[in-house]
């Protein structure tokens, strides 16, 4: 029996039966909606938008798809500094030949067996391979700058998340406690459950 009040039992019991199904904060299960809960609705109701608030978190902050958006961008500039290393190590070559190339020709102009032309064309060869793989290594290098960026932004967001979760899982966690707590001193001021069955009478106060 339970004495009557503007809580109704049997939206107790529901509620009852629905936070039993819950074990933690990742449980997230889609509440009872339009429970009349009298004396444990602003309890409900707080553990409603605790409950959404932690929902929306997980499922809809833009902070998620932003992380996942950079996680795709550093993919992208760590393919692309491989590809430039290779590059690199190909100019580096291209440099190297060009040297050695341009010592012959120096030897062979010195000893006048090839044209000021020639040599000209092979230094100025050598020189812009020199140039070519300076670049290169400056590309290279921006593109690790911008990788460590974007590990950067990564970090700090992925940090704010955890910290927004944690708060939203503590508010969560604690609206239930409150929640439990109160149905609880409702059931025992408000239910009276009989040790056998059968018919209980008031025979006065």
């Amino acid at each position: 029996g339970y004495i009557m009040s503007n809580t109704a039992l049997d939206n107790v019991l529901l509620l009852e039966d629905y936070l039993s199904k819950l074990t933690s904060a990742q449980t997230i299960i889609s509440p009872p909606s339009q429970l009349r809960l009298g004396e444990l609705q602003d309890a409900y109701n707080d553990f409603l938008n605790a409950s959404e608030n932690l929902n929306n978190h997980f499922n809809l902050d833009p902070a998620n798809i932003q992380i996942k958006q950079l996680k795709q961008q550093l993919n992208i500039h760590i393919r692309l500094k491989e590809i430039l290393l290779d590059q690199a190590a190909m100019s580096e070559e291209e440099t190297n030949l060009a040297h050695s190339g341009y010592e012959m020709d120096s030897t062979l102009f010195a000893q006048k067996l090839i044209s000021p032309s020639e040599y000209i064309g092979s230094k100025t060869s050598y020189l812009q391979n020199v140039r070519n793989n300076r670049n290169m290594e400056i590309t290279v290098a921006n593109e690790e700058i911008q990788i460590q960026t974007v590990k950067n932004q990564i970090s700090e967001l992925t940090l704010q998340q955890k910290e927004k979760q944690s708060n939203f899982t503590l508010a969560y966690t604690n609206a239930l406690r409150i929640l439990r707590m109160r149905s609880d001193q409702w059931k025992e001021a408000n239910v009276f459950i009989a040790p056998a069955a059968g018919t209980i009478a008031f025979l006065g106060f």
